[in-house]
């Protein structure tokens, strides 16, 4: 999953990548932590948080767009999947267990088989969600291969339209996307329009992309506000305040977009960064993977309310703090589970294992793609 300028890795990607895994746990923080709930609504701190929630809610569309970017032109690889989801299990399973340890009555069976098999039942939606994008990945390659840069182009405006446009417009799911856009079908729209910035590189500034990103950003948090006064003075209450707020958005689209441009391509001139960066890039899921399990995700509910007890500046700077604290410490973590990974050559089981899935793939699937 790396991308490459000139050959090289694109380290902007991989900075991309952490960043946008601040702003997940930064998000998190919000809401399962407590502080949306405790700020006062309309207060200054309550209007920062909408400000901080309307650029945060990019990160997973970050992600994707990053997929397409760099999987466009590549093979499927059976490791790769492997790879992924034996990570995944790893944490489902360790955090499960010390659960156990900690309160064995709190542990459901329903949990427990959540812990066995953490992608088919959903305990990360993304994971999930990213899982079949994989298996789709090859399938799209080939439909983007056949295309010529209008048809492309084509393509994924009538995916934008419909999944982002209308599904914004709608109060409903009416695509089955789900209404944030948490499934496969949202990735893989987000896939094809990184692959067409891979294929046709567009002709954007960073200076255009960083208005674009702050106009972008203005509108979807103007929109809530906006939208909270108005409902409250005509219906008494606070509705339908989401609109634009969530992943589908096209505004939170745009704000993806222009950052996914602005740091494509940064040259990290600095050697023990160039070293560092491409290491730690690939380990952000593994912050994802560790916080969402159910220990640790419960012990985050209402513990970060204090957050939006002492003004703006401390609101900004205890989520900014907090997730670099959680970033650091998870890919230390994932460092570690790496090295364990090496020590019991689970590294070695899963390649043996992918080569054999990889033989039944193209067997069954790579003939046809390829023919």
């Amino acid at each position: 999953m790396e991308g490459k300028v000139n050959g090289q890795r694109d380290l902007g990607l991989d900075l991309l990548r952490i960043l946008s895994m601040l702003m997940i746990f930064g998000m998190h923080l919000l809401y399962q932590g407590g502080a949306f709930a405790a700020a006062k609504e309309g207060s200054a701190v309550w209007v920062t948080m909408v400000v901080l929630e309307s650029l945060f809610f990019s990160s997973v569309n970050c992600f994707a767009l990053i997929s397409g970017y760099v999987l466009c032109r590549s093979r499927f690889k059976m490791m790769r999947v492997l790879r992924f989801w034996a990570q995944v299990w790893f944490y489902s399973v360790l955090l499960t267990l010390i659960r156990l340890a900690i309160d064995p009555s709190g542990v459901t069976v329903s949990e427990i088989l959540g812990s066995l098999f953490p992608i088919l039942r959903g305990r990360l939606w993304y994971a999930s969600s990213y899982v079949g994008l994989l298996f789709l990945i090859p399938f799209v390659n080939r439909l983007l291969r056949s295309m010529n840069k209008r048809q492309h182009l084509v393509f994924l405006c009538v995916l934008l339209l419909l999944f982002s446009v209308l599904m914004t417009l709608s109060v409903d799911d009416p695509f089955g996307i789900n209404y944030s856009g948490h499934s496969t079908p949202w990735l893989l729209v987000l896939y094809v329009v990184g692959a067409y910035l891979k294929c046709y590189p567009p002709n954007w500034t960073r200076r255009q992309c960083a208005w674009g990103a702050l106009i972008a950003l203005f509108l979807t948090a103007a929109s809530k506000v906006c939208l909270f006064w108005m409902t409250r003075r005509i219906l008494g209450h606070a509705q339908g305040l989401g609109v634009l707020v969530r992943e589908v958005s096209p505004t939170v689209v745009i704000i993806a977009l222009c950052l996914f441009w602005i740091f494509r391509g940064i040259r990290v001139r600095n050697a023990f960064l160039q070293r560092v960066i491409p290491k730690f890039g690939p380990l952000a899921f593994a912050v994802y993977a560790i916080h969402l399990q159910p220990l640790l995700w419960d012990a985050m509910r209402g513990s970060f309310a204090f957050l939006a007890q002492h003004g703006v500046l401390f609101l900004l700077a205890g989520n900014f703090g907090l997730s670099v604290l959680a970033t650091a410490v998870g890919m230390a973590i994932d460092l570690l589970r790496q090295q364990l990974f090496r020590i019991l050559h689970v590294e070695a089981g899963l390649l043996r294992l992918s080569e054999g899935l990889q033989f039944l793939w193209n067997r069954a699937v790579g003939r046809l793609l390829n023919s």
